[in-house]
């Protein structure tokens, strides 16, 4: 029911000595850092588990979602659904379910706190709305991650992050809301996620039956209204939610326990350091009129179109020409690309200090090797390392190639290079045919070239690993 927080794509900060936390690229290693680190990758769905990556620490205690000595017993005490609880979750159930339309405001609320004092935090907010049959629009409004819309005609994604956007086929009604990744892509998953399996139409014991115990918290006054407060547990992780006490009965925040998804997941967290995620919902309306405006699609002028959403900015570069750029090489003398026209060109952007660069680069020479009679040229493409530990590295590995010598960033930008290893394949009239991302497309890679050596178009990329 409700997706991961895998996508936490943060970097909290706090001042001195304080926590530093990074996702780790699942693709490879970050080009412009020259080390480990950088982007995260992939859509996380249907688990309460989460990632965060701390510095090095002792391990800080695991708080309770609510520090109540009276709160924290009645969830203990609760085995299974509450009586109570169960009433008000079929109170929602009942009332989000009925409606033809759904909308609201929601808000991802990140903090990191330093001695109960809150020293970093992110927000990111969106217009959620819903109208049967097949029509669903989550729009941020601010922050920096992504748009989903579906018209009942497509379905259109668009990563703000990324200035990139898909145009796909559209889910067909609600129902499919609850198969589909699409709603974890935002910081609010955890609360889209249960309203998303409840617009679908997913019965109410299946969605109930994920959990070891749903506890009735008690009554809680918040800005003049009750609100119903449950704490829910699920393969070791409280959540706490507050639901309207009257109609319309909506859903107005969950609070996951990010200390205990830190803490199952083994991650260890300087004494002192506290993180919260709480996701809010204001302006809910069922049954109302939702403005057209909302399910309109409309990418910016400066988004570039991909075939997947986590398909990486480079894969624009496909079926385009190859950017033009000239270069010194480690032994002397200058590369220059357009002096290569009518071969077939393989760029590898790596460095000595990125395992996956390390791998694939030797298995990158052998089968240039074996295909250059057919015109095909491997240039290695170093970034920013000093010629010396270039030429140690290829000694120590007994590896000989024409590297290519990249000071600064005016080729990682022409070629949009983010995380690497990234190898380019150019065709004999200077077109940019593949793009791979990593190394987990390597053996696709002779074929591939064997076909260009043909004279055919080679097998299409897939998603990278």
């Amino acid at each position: 029911m409700f997706a991961s927080l895998k996508r936490w794509a943060y970097a909290v900060a706090a001042p001195a000595a304080a926590l530093s936390l990074v996702t780790f690229a699942l693709v490879g290693c970050d080009a412009k850092s020259g080390g480990s680190g950088g982007s995260s990758g992939g859509s996380g769905s249907g688990s309460a588990a989460g990632s965060a990556t701390a510095a090095s620490g002792k391990s800080a205690p695991i708080a309770p979602a609510v520090t109540s000595d009276a709160e924290s017993k009645a969830a203990a005490d609760a085995q299974g659904v509450a009586p109570q609880a169960k009433q008000v979750l079929e109170d929602w159930y009942a009332g989000l379910t009925g409606a033809k339309s759904f909308a609201a405001d929601t808000t991802a609320s990140f903090t990191v706190l330093q001695g109960g004092q809150e020293v970093q935090g992110e927000k990111e907010s969106y217009r959620v709305a819903a109208e049967r049959p097949d029509r669903f629009a989550v729009k941020l409004t601010s922050g920096n991650a992504y748009t989903i819309v579906n018209d009942g005609k497509q379905l259109y994604q668009l990563s703000h992050e990324k200035k990139v956007y898909t145009l796909g086929e559209p889910l067909k009604s609600l129902e499919g809301l609850a198969k589909s990744l699409v709603l974890s892509r935002t910081h609010s998953q955890q609360g889209l996620s249960i309203v998303a399996d409840a617009l679908a139409g997913t019965p109410l014991d299946k969605i109930l039956a994920g959990y070891e115990s749903i506890a009735f918290v008690g009554s809680d006054d918040v800005g003049g209204k009750k609100q119903s407060h449950l704490r829910a547990l699920t393969t070791g992780v409280h959540y706490d939610l507050w639901f309207d006490a009257d109609k319309p009965f909506a859903l107005r925040k969950l609070q996951p326990n990010v200390m205990e998804i830190a803490g199952k997941n083994g991650r260890e967290l300087p004494p002192g350091i506290e993180l919260k995620l709480a996701v809010t919902f204001e302006n809910v309306a069922y049954d109302a009129p939702v403005a057209a405006e909302l399910f309109e699609i409309k990418p910016p002028a400066d988004a570039a179109q991909l075939e997947n959403i986590d398909d990486e900015l480079a894969m624009t570069l496909v079926g385009k020409p190859a950017p033009q750029f000239e270069a010194p090489l480690l032994d002397g003398g200058k590369f220059k690309l357009a002096d290569h026209k009518g071969k077939i060109v393989v760029l590898d952007f790596w460095a000595t200090w990125c395992p996956p660069c390390v791998a694939g680069l030797p298995k990158l020479v052998e089968y240039a090797d074996k295909l250059k009679d057919a015109g095909v040229v491997l240039f290695p493409i170093n970034i920013n390392e000093e010629p010396s530990i270039i030429k140690e590295f290829l000694a120590a590995k007994e590896l000989k190639a024409p590297i290519v010598l990249e000071k600064g960033q005016e080729i990682l930008g022409k070629y949009k290079v983010s995380p690497v290893p990234q190898t380019v394949i150019i065709d004999r009239e200077g077109i940019v045919q593949i793009v791979h991302i990593g190394i987990g497309e390597l053996e696709e890679i002779p074929q591939q070239l064997a076909d260009l050596a043909a004279g055919k178009k080679p097998t299409k990329n897939k998603k990278p690993e």
